[in-house]
């Protein structure tokens, strides 16, 4: 995908799925420090009182994963 619509791709598959897709080179802050990871997956767990889910991505970070909201992260080009 040439750069604008592969944002567009993201951006969609995001709004529809809940987590950005399997393989995504994202970064985003940790310790202070700016980060670079892969998207491994999804994770999901519902939200007292109201009983809505919350979600986002698992992100592969140094040998661990990790899960981050999808506000947290941005995408690496």
């Amino acid at each position: 995908f040439p750069s604008h619509d592969r944002k567009i791709y993201l951006f969609g598959y995001r709004a529809l799925l809940g987590r950005y897709p399997v393989g995504t080179f994202v970064r985003f802050d940790h310790d202070r420090r700016e980060a670079f990871g892969i998207v491994v997956g999804k994770w999901k767990k519902p939200k007292a009182p109201f009983g809505y889910v919350h979600d986002g991505s698992l992100v592969l970070l140094s040998g661990s994963i990790q899960e981050k909201e999808n506000w947290e992260l941005k995408i690496f080009e």
